[in-house]
């Protein structure tokens, strides 16, 4: 802030528009409490026309009294008509015609500062003292019983505080038609209209919430609790003047003030409260008050909202954002908000785990007081150890669990269903074996026999449909809701070892031998993946033989579907990781080239030139690519050549389409080089060379432009080259 008086050419720049924000600021403050500054200024206001910058700035000596009530407004409102936004104080910026009640000789309305639910706020000169206050009025419409006591407790609670941190009081006035309460003024805005939605740094929101909680705790020491602390309730006091400015959005060079204690109790008042009504503002609630619980007065409530305000200096905005206040309410009363890290991943650890501490959404698990949270704030600032503590992943599934028992209770009612299902497949599946062994032995009860395997038969396929329908489920379960946390890998390989037994039953029982019919094809395919991701030694080559024959076998109009080339793909995956495991580098290569021939089918279903056709043929050239390396390191040199060459030919099919990708030309080069290595390895020098010269000659017409992949080209082009000279 400025320590001395502005001079003239000071004055003249300032009213002219003429100087920046960071220079507006200081002067505007020093305005607010200099009453010398603002009688000059009063010397110099806009003249009819406006134009300040034509005004003749001479100092002229004008009693503040003596200014009418319109010119006062005028002044101290011009800081806030050149920002256009509200007044320092937090006001309103079109003033009322006048106050809603009658004042005392000694007030005198200077401004209207704003307006609420309750009522209207403006600003007076006592003349008998000679300093600003502010006049709280109840609106005309609440001057009922109710209303009025709840003015006078609001004055009551307040009268009890001492604090520079707690707007101070200073009478009630009674008489008029509008009660009110007379209070000191607060020259700065308000934390909500200062913030606007901005976020501060770790030190300046650790310090002013600290400094914040001294308030708060002075307050509760007098057995009072605040219940709606909230940015609108938090005024800004500028601190005294100090040598160096502060910059004008540097949360330190302001001191908290907590005002509007009109919703505050009694420590263990047990004043009764409608059921079910709310207490407070649905943003900065706390748990137990979205509840619904308005007898709610313990200090945590309090705690709760210092958490609020601290995680909105950190992050910029409230823990829950919702466009409903029902919604809104049903998030505060779950209490699971979003980590401050995932807003601002640049925060400290121990400062989120403090701000969690206070969000917690059972009261106990808090700070005690809130002067404890002070402790841990400026243990922070200190560079000390810090108390609060973040949970274990255990924990925090156990408290999970506890706010979601009906999604936690579904998980493991489908898991037991599981068991119970596969347990009695298993007993249905012995049960009819002894039936169809006992059925041969015993001719004379042929009949009965068999109709009885029947009956049994039809139950286990019900039970196996059943148990499979679960298992899929609960596989989906596994590869979608837990694959995003790597704390769930362990349940995830818990649910494959609960679901391997169904497929496997389901396939021994629908599919015992031969072909796979296609309505039982997807099961047997997860069969197989699901026995690759357990155990890859429990997969056979003749299983795998089985599911190929069974495609090749499949009419045509099942093959070309979507679903099928799907499940074909799963299947090759598994049959080329085998191959590969059993390093039948013959077979796997096969496998690449059917997977290839596949993709090419799978891009013939999207639009000619589209994306996903593009990147279909794209993943087809680096399976020919997987495929060409196979048969190398099975010495079919020629077969390797020509499967490099048919990922080239891809290529240059997908750059006649697409030509602004250079990884598609890198592609082709490294395809290229890998051709040519074999032709010269099969003995074909001249189809090697041949095949050198033909990608150089694509690289002179379409060159790399991408920085990160010229290296690679060069490197490239100089393997070609040497194929030339041979």
């Amino acid at each position: 802030m400025i320590s001395a008086c502005l001079t003239t050419g000071q004055l003249r720049a300032y009213l002219s528009g003429e100087l920046d924000e960071s220079a507006v600021h200081p002067i505007e403050a020093h305005l607010q409490e200099c009453g010398v500054c603002r009688r000059s200024v009063c010397a110099v206001l806009p003249s009819a026309d406006g134009d300040a910058r034509s005004l003749q700035v001479e100092p002229i000596d004008i009693s503040w009294s003596a200014l009418d009530s319109e010119s006062r407004r005028e002044l101290l409102a011009l800081a806030a008509f050149r920002q256009n936004e509200p007044p320092l104080s937090g006001g309103a910026a079109a003033p009322a015609a006048k106050p809603p009640g009658a004042l005392p000789p000694r007030y005198t309305p200077v401004r209207f500062l704003g307006a609420g639910g309750m009522g209207e706020v403006w600003e007076v000169f006592d003349s008998v003292v000679g300093r600003s206050l502010a006049v709280k009025f109840l609106a005309p419409q609440m001057t009922g019983v109710q209303s009025l006591q709840r003015l006078l407790k609001e004055a009551s609670l307040l009268g009890r505080l001492c604090h520079r941190g707690i707007m101070q009081i200073h009478e009630v006035l009674t008489e008029s038609a509008a009660p009110a309460i007379v209070m000191e003024l607060i020259s700065g805005p308000s934390l909500q209209v200062f913030l606007a939605g901005h976020m501060t740094s770790e030190r300046e929101a650790a310090g002013f919430v600290a400094e914040l909680c001294e308030a708060v705790q002075h307050a509760h020491d007098q057995q009072i609790v605040h219940r709606d602390l909230k940015p609108s309730n938090i005024l800004l006091r500028p601190r005294p003047k100090a040598d160096t400015p502060a910059p004008a959005r540097d949360l330190s060079a302001w001191q908290p003030v907590v005002t509007d204690f009109g919703t505050a109790r009694m420590l263990g008042d047990q004043t009764i409260t409608v059921a079910g009504q709310l207490v407070g503002t649905p943003a900065y609630m706390s748990p137990e008050q979205a509840g619904g619980d308005g007898d709610a007065t313990g200090t945590a409530v309090d705690v709760y909202g210092l958490g609020v305000i601290l995680y909105e200096l950190l992050t910029g905005r409230p823990p829950f954002l919702a466009d409903s206040p029902m919604v809104l309410l049903e998030l505060v009363k779950q209490g699971d908000p979003s980590a401050p890290r995932l807003l601002r991943p640049d925060l400290s650890q121990d400062l989120e785990n403090i701000c969690l501490k206070c969000l917690s959404i059972v009261p106990s698990d808090r700070y005690r007081t809130a002067d404890m949270l002070r402790q841990d704030l400026q243990a922070f600032l200190a560079g000390r150890p810090v108390t609060a503590r973040r949970l274990s992943w255990p924990l925090r599934t156990l408290k999970w669990c506890r706010r979601n028992k009906r999604t936690a209770a579904l998980l493991s009612a489908l898991a037991g269903t599981l068991l119970l299902i596969s347990a009695q497949s298993v007993y249905f599946g012995v049960t009819q074996s002894v039936l169809r062994k006992r059925a041969g032995q015993l001719e004379q009860a042929a009949d009965k026999s068999r109709q009885i395997a029947e009956n049994r038969a039809i139950q286990v396929e019900q039970s196996l449909k059943s148990a499979i329908d679960i298992a899929e489920r609960l596989m989906y379960l596994a590869e979608t809701q837990f694959s995003s946390n790597p704390g769930w890998q362990q349940q995830r390989q818990q649910m494959r070892e609960q679901a391997a037994p169904v497929y496997t039953e389901y396939v021994h029982h629908f599919c015992p031998d031969g072909l796979i019919p296609p309505e039982h094809f997807r099961i047997a395919c997860g069969l197989s993946s699901l026995k690759w991701q357990l155990d890859p030694d429990s997969v056979k080559e003749a299983e795998l033989k089985r599911l190929i024959v069974s495609w090749d076998e499949m009419p045509e109009s099942k093959r070309n579907s979507r679903d099928f080339l799907e499940l074909r793909g799963t299947l090759y995956y598994v049959q080329t990781e085998y191959y590969r495991r059993c390093r039948n580098h013959s077979q796997a290569g096969q496998g690449f080239l059917g997977w290839a021939r596949l993709l090419q089918t799978q891009s013939r279903l999207h639009p000619e030139g589209s994306a996903p056709m593009l990147q279909c043929l794209r993943v087809c050239s680096g399976m020919l690519q997987n495929g060409s390396g196979e048969f190398r390191s099975a010495g079919q040199f020629d077969l390797a050549a020509q499967t490099a060459k048919s990922g080239c030919d891809i290529l240059e099919d997908v750059m006649l389409i697409s030509s602004d990708d250079d990884r598609d030309m890198l592609n082709f080069l490294f395809l290229s080089q890998l051709a040519a290595e074999n032709w010269l390895a099969a003995g074909q020098v001249l189809t090697a060379s041949g095949a050198a010269d033909y990608a150089l000659k694509k690289l002179a017409t379409r060159p790399i432009l991408d920085s990160r992949a010229v290296p690679h080209a060069e490197q490239a082009k100089t393997q070609l080259a040497r194929f030339l000279q041979k």
